[in-house]
C-alpha cells in the first residue's frame, strides 16, 4: 500500500494568491478558453479530486 503524504495547509489568502498567479500565467500562455481547471490544479502539484468552482472574471486585463 502506498504511503500518503501529509497534507500541509496554507493560509487561505496565501493559497488563493498562488492559484490566481498560476491561473494568470496559464491564461497568458494558453489563452483563457484553452486553460482547464485541471491544468491549474496539476501546475500547483495537486490532483482533481473534488469539484472546484472558481470565478476568474476579476482577472480581466486592463
Amino acid at each position: 500500500m502506498a504511503t500518503q503524504r501529509p497534507r500541509i495547509s496554507k493560509p487561505t489568502d496565501e493559497r488563493r494568491a498562488e492559484i490566481v498567479e498560476c491561473a494568470r500565467r496559464l491564461f497568458a500562455e494558453r489563452g483563457f478558453t484553452a486553460t482547464k481547471i485541471s491544468a491549474i490544479v496539476r501546475e500547483l502539484g495537486g490532483c482533481v479530486s473534488k469539484v472546484v468552482e472558481i470565478d476568474f472574471r476579476h482577472l480581466r486585463a486592463g
